[in-house]
């Protein structure tokens, strides 16, 4: 099976689980950076998402954040199963050769990860509210 391959970054937090984080470049480069030093392990930039486990360098993923950016403060938002399968699916590369084609892929991935909206222009606060989200 061919992987859903990201514009994200992925990070492993201290219990093995892995996170994906989508955004700018400049934002998700500073927020993913922030939540090394607070103790995650960067898998992977430009992550490889296997379809059929949703696992990235072994871990897997179990939250998806999307960074926007926001003038001031931090700003949460649930995503939708849907959401979070396009927000997936427009920053993936190659998904016309995902076996058993892109949509049950990106359903799967939208029913089994949860999805956070995340705006802010502080990516130490963001990184904060990533690791409340995923704990």
């Amino acid at each position: 099976m061919s992987a859903l391959v990201t514009a994200g970054t992925a990070l492993a937090g201290p219990d093995g689980t892995a996170a994906l984080v989508c955004g700018d470049p400049t934002s998700t480069e500073a927020v993913s950076a922030a939540l090394v030093t607070r103790g995650c392990r960067l898998l992977e930039n430009g992550a490889t998402v296997d379809p059929g486990t949703l696992e990235v360098s072994g871990a897997e993923v179990v939250l998806l954040v999307v960074l926007t950016p926001q003038p001031d403060g931090t700003a949460v938002r649930p995503m939708s199963a849907g959401e979070a399968a396009y927000a997936v699916g427009s920053r993936a590369t190659g998904l016309s050769e995902v076996d058993g084609g892109p949509l049950p892929a990106l359903a799967r991935f939208g029913r089994r990860v949860r999805g956070f909206a995340l705006s802010s222009a502080d990516p130490d606060a963001a990184a904060r509210e990533v690791l409340r989200l995923w704990a």
